[in-house]
């Protein structure tokens, strides 16, 4: 069963606030096999929003290994999923115990 996890109340990626939308570590490194991470609401929404030319996605996390890690993992389940990865920026200076999302449009459309 997928659960979707760390959602803060009211938060959409797509033009979101100041508040990203936060996927908690321990959750991200629950076991998925790859149906599981391709239905995955939050991903699914990220791979939706990120299609739409302009837009690139910032990942903001604690830095250190684990953060770094878990990161870098999310960063590739988007790219099998098929975003470009020059559409993902990896940010240290989130809070530790989550991964911070924020989709952002650029100025020069998809190129930074």
């Amino acid at each position: 069963m997928l659960v979707l996890i760390g959602l803060q109340a009211g938060s959409a990626l797509a033009g979101s606030g100041p508040e990203p939308v936060r996927l908690l570590l321990d959750e991200l490194e629950t076991p998925r096999g790859p149906a599981e991470w391709v239905a995955w609401e939050p991903l699914r929404r990220v791979v939706r929003d990120l299609a739409e030319p302009g837009k690139r996605l910032i990942i903001r996390h604690s830095g250190g290994d684990r953060g770094v890690l878990r990161a870098r993992e999310l960063a590739a389940r988007l790219q099998s999923l098929g975003v470009a990865p020059d559409r993902i920026r990896l940010r240290p200076g989130g809070e530790a115990a989550a991964l911070e999302l924020t989709i952002e449009t650029t100025e020069k459309g998809n190129e930074e």
